[in-house]
């Protein structure tokens, strides 16, 4: 079930110490639920951990749904070379039905729309800006018709790199 309150988290300088040890450190990044959602994460791991690794000069990318403010991204820009989002909806209505599916308190239709609207809003903005902005679509029975919606989506969105991804279904492993 989907929360707004961040467990308790590890200490930043244990993961600092713990990325330390890495000697060549190439890559990081931050995925998992929605990052930016927190101010406090934001503050305190996101982005000390963004400009850790960018000063020791890895790649650095994190994982979000672009529907929150563009101010509240603004922290991040400088030491981020990837802001990947995962897009699985060819329309409004799908990410208003299926973005919000497993969440006990879901906002309004109307408000979904305007998430939609802004996370569309959010991509073009941050790709005029030179953010590198990547989507990932999920290639399932679900999503497999409306591929070409969902190209179109993305492709209006303005990112800058597009990913298809195979799901196999566990059924198929199994047998």
């Amino acid at each position: 079930m989907l929360q707004r309150k961040d467990p308790e988290a590890l200490p930043f300088e244990l993961l600092k110490k713990r990325l330390d040890e890495i000697p060549h450190l190439r890559a990081l990044s931050i995925t998992g639920g929605e990052p930016m959602l927190s101010k406090k994460s934001v503050d305190h791991y996101v982005v000390p951990l963004l400009r850790y690794a960018h000063e020791r000069g890895a790649r650095t990318q994190i994982n979000s749904n672009l529907t929150l403010p563009l101010k509240q991204y603004e922290v991040i820009l400088p030491y981020l070379d990837v802001l990947h989002i995962s897009h699985n909806y060819g329309s409004k209505e799908d990410f208003a039905e299926i973005g919000f599916k497993e969440m006990a308190n879901a906002p309004s239709m109307d408000k979904r729309y305007a998430f939609f609207d802004r996370m569309v809003e959010n991509a073009q903005e941050l790709t005029k800006r030179g953010v590198l902005v990547s989507a990932e679509t999920m290639v399932n029975e679900r999503t497999l018709p409306h591929l070409e919606k969902i190209h179109e989506q993305i492709v209006s969105m303005a990112v800058s790199a597009m990913k298809f991804t195979r799901c196999i279904p566990v059924t198929s492993l199994l047998s």
